[in-house]
């Protein structure tokens, strides 16, 4: 006689049992999956937020700087000239003693 032929049924009974233990351990994982998956994706979106803020101040970094630049080359070749101006009446002025 092989398993499946006993006369009360009682390895049917083991092998649905098993089959139900299986199919609740397998619930239990997909459940267990999708809570960590929820707490994964919170974690990606405040890194991905990050990721945009740095962004954004890279570039506000970046414009200062070239702002800065820009006032820089419009606000200080008239200072340049006067200061070299002096310089040269200075030499001028220790070179004649």
């Amino acid at each position: 006689m092989s398993k499946e032929e006993t006369k009360d049924g009682g390895e049917e009974l083991v092998v649905e049992e098993v089959k139900v233990n299986h199919e609740e351990e397998i619930h239990k994982l997909l459940k267990d999956n999708i809570t960590m998956n929820k707490e994964i994706l919170a974690m990606v979106r405040h890194i991905n937020l990050w990721v945009a803020w740095q962004r954004v101040f890279g570039w506000l970094k970046f414009l200062l700087i070239l702002v800065s630049l820009g006032i820089g080359f419009l606000y200080l070749p008239p200072f340049i000239k006067d200061s070299y101006q002096q310089l040269i009446d200075i030499m001028k002025t220790n070179a004649g003693l």
